[in-house]
């Protein structure tokens, strides 16, 4: 929960920052950025994006489930938690921004 709560920190500092320039669009520049990388990372640390069983992370296969040892597996997931927990809320809010701005 502490990646979550940090998530939200961060979006709170983009929200100040938008209210003392008065533009909003930064919601959509540093919340999107920080919301992309963030889901970004989680979707490699997890091992979404691998084709093959080639690649490895920390030196075990990620797409190879059976020579992964289970704290090599509880890192992996806990990580990819910590980043998507981090990086939602700004995604959500920099979709709403989208929304309203680009969609309305």
């Amino acid at each position: 929960m502490k990646s979550f709560y940090l998530g939200v920190l961060a979006l709170v500092m983009v929200c100040v920052v938008c209210l003392i320039t008065n533009s909003w669009v930064y919601i959509y520049r540093i919340s999107g950025i920080i919301g992309a990388v963030s889901l970004l990372a989680c979707g490699i640390t997890i091992g979404a994006f691998q084709s093959g069983g080639e690649a490895s992370y920390g030196g075990d296969a990620v797409s190879d489930v059976m020579s992964q040892t289970e704290d090599t597996k509880d890192a992996r997931i806990k990580w990819s938690t910590r980043f998507l927990l981090f990086g939602l809320p700004n995604a959500i809010a920099a979709a709403i921004y989208i929304y309203f701005v680009f969609l309305k």
